[in-house]
């Protein structure tokens, strides 16, 4: 095990090994190698018994442990047992990740990307031992590893599909009623032994929910106002994969409001607007 990790290093994953990965991936990638210096850790599937003992690795990879599941746990044990930055390989850094990430002492910097969760699990910051991630890796671990519960979409039967279609109403109803704050923390309910019990699976945000339900048990804040908008985070995924835009002024703009953006691997950018947002001149007008 390597143990000479500092709290700057960044970690990124990707299961088949970045050489195969799509052109986005290796695309953010070098975005974050552009401050991060040799302090980033790529890592594959093979490579992860270079950082984990082999016991904690191997059940991860059960038939029925889902790939995203897989890749929490993966950053949880990661980051309980270094420490530093955990970035999707999905995600474009646009600026220098020590100016701002480094202050944060909550290990999600990232609030609110949408109305049903809190935080972004794809950037998550934290020194060794942290006990948010302690008690979401213990949940995690017990659910998947453990009692091998599947994710819904693997359980789904007519029962369960009815029962989400009236909770999906009933808790559109309470957001317009009681706003963001009420909605998450009921809706992190369905992280609960109970209902994963009585459905035989889990949803496949139980990471989000599972830290909605301790935050609300914790009586955490609501509200990060000193965290990265997590509206902002996503924009330019929404301009270029729904609205199809490609105008260079709106781009700019878009991305000088968030340091990092969440983007997705099947997404196809052209040429033009990855060189514009890898450019030099385009960092000098976001800073």
């Amino acid at each position: 095990m390597n143990n000479n990790i500092s709290l700057d290093t960044v970690w990124m994953y990707w299961e088949q090994g970045f050489k195969n990965a799509p052109e986005l991936v290796k695309f953010c990638k070098k975005s974050w190698e552009k401050y991060a210096d040799n302090k980033i850790i790529f890592l594959d599937k093979d490579k992860l018994e270079d950082y984990l003992p082999k016991d904690e690795i191997e059940p991860l990879f059960d038939k029925g442990v889902h790939i995203q599941i897989r890749s929490d746990l993966i950053r949880l044990k990661l980051l309980l047992r270094y420490g530093g930055v955990w970035t999707d390989s999905t995600v474009f850094c646009s600026e220098d990740y020590h100016s701002w990430l480094l202050k944060e002492i909550h290990p999600f910097p990232v609030w609110r990307p949408k109305r049903d969760r809190l935080i972004a699990s794809w950037l998550v910051f934290s020194k060794p031992g942290d006990q948010i991630l302690k008690l979401i890796h213990k949940h995690l671990w017990d659910i998947v590893v453990k009692k091998k519960y599947r994710v819904w979409e693997d359980t789904d039967s007519k029962i369960l599909k009815n029962f989400r279609k009236w909770t999906r109403s009933y808790f559109k109803r309470a957001y317009r009623l009681h706003g963001a704050d009420e909605y998450a923390e009921v809706i992190s309910l369905f992280s609960r032994m109970p209902l994963i019990r009585l459905f035989s699976g889990y949803p496949y945000l139980v990471f989000h929910y599972t830290f909605a339900y301790i935050n609300w048990k914790s009586g955490g804040k609501k509200d990060k106002k000193d965290n990265i908008s997590g509206k902002d985070s996503i924009a330019l995924q929404q301009y270029l994969r729904v609205e199809k835009g490609d105008s260079k002024e709106k781009i700019l703009s878009i991305v000088a409001k968030s340091p990092v953006h969440k983007l997705a691997h099947s997404m196809e950018i052209n040429k033009k607007v990855l060189n514009l947002l890898g450019s030099p001149r385009s960092q000098s007008l976001i800073e």
